[in-house]
Formats: C-alpha cells, structure tokens, sequence
C-alpha cells in the first residue's frame, strides 16, 4: 500500500470517530510500512473533533489568506495602470502561491501549514527589513500586520490539528523470557 493509499484509509477511518492512536495501530496491521511512515500520515491527518474545535481560527486562517490574495490582485493591477512590468513578476507570483496555499489549507493538509509558516514568515522578515532601510510608510506596516496575523494563526493550528506522536519505550519480554526494551508510538487523541 503507497502512501496516498494509507493516508486515504486514515481520513477514512478518523472521519468515522476512531482516534489517532485506534487508526495507527489499524494502519500498522494492514501493511508492511514502517510504523514510523505510518505514524506520520496518521499525524498528518486531523481528527473531526479538532477540526470542529478550530474552526474558527481555520476560517480567520483563510479570511486572512483571502485578503493577502485580494492586496496582491490589487498590486497587480496598479503594475499594470502605471506599466511598472518589470515590477511584476513577484506580485504574480504571491498572488499564485496565495491562492495554492488557501485551497491547500482548505483541504487540511499539514504540509500547507508549515509552508505558511515559511512562505508569510519570509514575507514578514521582508516587510521588517523594508519598513527599517526605507523608513515609516502605512503600507509596510499593514503588510507586517497581516504576515504577523497569518503566522500566528498557521503555527497555533499546525499545533492543534498535527500533534506529535510520542516514541515511548515500552518493556516485554521475548520468546526465551528475556525483559526487553522496544520502541512504541503513541498518540495522546
């Protein structure tokens, strides 16, 4: 079984009420994936309870997305009043990886969280620096605002809807009735 395959089998079994913990040790029994892959797709699928419980942090996520979206269109659009084309390129571009990354985190994948986490932090140093070497101006500090805002609601909901697994050592014994130490996954659902 690939990886799309078990990480479909974990939306569809989470989906159905079971917890982290009861999908991982379904998922372990069903293929021969190391645990710790597994550990990870299951991870990296929320439970409905958590996604139920942060909605509204994950719809502020997406208005504030919407409205960096909205402000790169209207960039672009003034490039184009005031033919700066040269100016033009990385509007376009975050105006394109904007509109991935709200339809990414429409769909719950942890992978879009942490590059929000990259993409708006790099857009906030940016707009730092840029407030600092050019001095005070309304527009860098509505841009530093909305990177902030959009940073704290991404890594507050990474947090929330991803958390880790733990890796806890467990003690058994083997076939010749030795105690023995070995490694189990564990989700606290």
């Amino acid at each position: 079984m690939n990886k799309s395959q078990l990480r479909k089998r974990a939306e569809d079994s989470l989906r159905s009420g079971r917890t982290k913990h009861e999908t991982y040790e379904e998922l372990k029994m069903m293929t021969s994936t190391k645990p710790e892959e597994i550990a990870k797709i299951v991870q990296g699928v929320p439970t409905e309870k958590v996604k139920d419980t942060n909605k509204i942090l994950q719809i502020l996520l997406l208005i504030f997305i919407g409205i960096y979206v909205v402000l790169h269109i209207f960039v672009v659009y003034v490039s184009f009043q005031y033919e700066t084309y040269s100016a033009l390129f990385w509007p376009v571009f975050r105006f394109i990886a904007g509109l991935i990354i709200f339809f990414a985190l429409m769909f719950y994948r942890s992978e879009a969280y942490r590059f929000v986490l990259f993409w708006m932090g790099l857009g906030l140093l940016r707009s730092v620096l840029t407030l600092f070497t050019s001095g005070f101006d309304w527009v860098h500090l509505v841009d530093i605002f909305l990177y902030l805002i959009i940073v704290v609601l991404a890594f507050l909901l990474e947090r929330k809807l991803f958390p880790a697994y733990q890796v806890v050592k467990e003690l058994y014994q083997n076939r010749l009735g030795e105690d023995r130490l070995r490694n189990t996954i564990r989700f606290e659902d």
